[in-house]
């Protein structure tokens, strides 16, 4: 099991297997380093070996509380969408199920590739939209400013993690917000 997090910043916004690796901190780099490591096995060794790289993996068990968390956001109407055209946006989400699922499959199965991307990718406002209709909150979802937002979050990024360890907005969670980037489950899906 790898990471999307390999592929880093790319300028484009559909991203696949075929995309160039760019990994910017020591857990991508590590999970490239290993891929580097299993690919080289894979060629010497043709089908033994399948690396997947899942992209934000959510369910039970999950530390951050990521998903509770923006259903909570939601809930307590402190949930807002950055900008105006929201729908580019996008979640790139994975319930952790769907992968100790497919793993057995894959293991049994002649593959067509030694990678593979796994992912669920959905526009930001269908999912925000089906977790108000489940939770039955009818309130429409207010918009902020993209500018003032994003300034708030590079003030929030210099605030040590000691004074606020839960910042509203810094640059991460503004990027997930505004996120225009799908990791393409395609091959998989063949």
């Amino acid at each position: 099991l790898s990471s999307v997090g390999v592929i880093g910043l790319q300028p484009d916004t559909k991203i696949n297997e075929l995309s160039a690796c760019r990994p910017e901190n020591d857990y991508e780099k590590s999970k490239c380093q290993a891929e580097l490591i299993v690919r080289r096995f894979s060629e010497k060794n043709p089908g033994k070996t399948v690396i997947l790289r899942p992209t934000n993996v959510f369910g039970e068990d999950d530390p951050e509380l990521h998903l509770l968390n923006l259903i909570n956001k939601i809930r307590q109407h402190r949930f807002y969408y950055v900008g105006n055209d929201t729908s580019q946006y996008r979640l790139n989400y994975l319930y952790v199920k769907e992968i100790s699922e497919l793993i057995p499959t894959l293991l049994k199965r002649t593959t067509i590739s030694d990678l593979y991307i796994l992912n669920t990718p959905t526009p930001l406002n269908q999912f925000i939209e089906i977790i108000k209709t489940i939770i039955k909150d009818e309130n429409p979802i207010k918009h902020l400013p993209y500018r003032p937002v994003k300034f708030a979050a590079a003030c929030f990024d210099f605030v040590p993690k000691s004074i606020v360890k839960h910042p509203p907005i810094n640059t991460l969670k503004l990027g997930e917000l505004t996120n225009k980037k799908e990791y393409s489950p395609a091959l998989l899906i063949k």
